[in-house]
């Protein structure tokens, strides 16, 4: 048994960690953008497409490289998903990371 207060049973510690958006930034003033593949029935390319070839998971990769807190998601419907993007501040220049495939979902918020 350790005396460190920080101690877990895997010998991890987070004490020193940042490891959630509250962190970064005030929770108000955090904003967000949802895209979608642009079609009539909002499905996109099929499941088993490589990654490089669907507009939400390359807008995705576009995204994690420029540095933009992101994540992607299944919808309920077959095939298709959602791509959100986060920031605070200064909204940033998505024009060269978003697919031309993909358009923007409107959500309340």
């Amino acid at each position: 048994m350790t005396t460190t207060a920080n101690w877990v049973a895997n010998g991890a510690s987070l004490e020193d960690c940042h490891s959630n958006i509250f962190s970064l930034a005030e929770l108000t003033g955090i904003k967000w953008r949802c895209y979608s593949f642009r079609s009539s029935g909002e499905y996109g390319p099929v499941i088993s497409a490589p990654a490089q070839d669907d507009p939400v998971l390359r807008s995705f990769m576009r995204c994690v490289q420029a540095n933009l807190l992101c994540v992607w998601r299944r919808k309920i419907k077959p095939d298709a998903k959602e791509l959100w993007i986060f920031w605070w501040g200064e909204e940033p220049n998505l024009s060269d990371v978003i697919h031309h495939e993909l358009e923007e979902r409107r959500t309340e918020g």
